[in-house]
């Protein structure tokens, strides 16, 4: 009879010990898994997303005259585009500009969907007579990591640099 009560004991404690191993496990493979999906890419990430950017944004945008389908003080009328603040005639619309710029004072939460991406973002346009900004200054942000690309662009017939930046205030990993 002893022994019978000795076997049922190490019997249910071992199913307790596999069980709490099993848990412990899974919990740990999907904290791991959700490690390597949020983190581990950041950069890459980022650096993905700030190329896809600046290719679209000195595109012209969905539908091509989107900057007059808007009322840039109601974000509900802002369905259905995508900006990019290029014209036909292949330079910077000063028009879409000023309409980005108008949205974003609005609603930058929402601008951030529009130009398609899930950073924040800052885009400079400038030369020696010109500085136009548009977005969210990494500075005012508190940015812990940022990721920038410039290119040249043509803006009311001159010539000027379009730096296009985006940033974070969270870290990519553990410090």
């Amino acid at each position: 009879m002893k022994a019978q009560f000795w076997s049922f004991d190490i019997l249910f404690a071992m199913i307790i010990f596999v069980s709490a191993v099993v848990l412990m496990t899974a919990v740990w493979l999907d904290i791991s898994g959700q490690y390597s999906i949020g983190y581990g890419n950041g950069p890459q990430e980022m650096q993905a997303q700030l190329q896809s950017l600046s290719g679209r944004i000195t595109g012209t945008g969905y539908p091509q005259s989107w900057y007059s389908a808007v009322d840039p003080s109601n974000s509900e009328t802002w369905n259905n585009i995508s900006i990019g603040l290029g014209s036909a005639s292949g330079g910077i619309s000063e028009k879409k500009v000023e309409e980005l710029i108008a949205m974003d004072s609005v609603d930058y939460q929402y601008t951030k969907s529009l130009v398609g991406t899930g950073y924040d973002y800052y885009i400079i346009i400038g030369n020696s007579d010109l500085n136009i900004t548009m977005g969210m200054s990494p500075a005012a942000g508190n940015a812990v990591s940022i990721q920038s690309v410039e290119k040249p662009v043509t803006i009311g017939g001159a010539g000027a640099v379009m730096t296009v930046e985006l940033w974070t205030n969270t870290t990519f990993g553990i410090d």
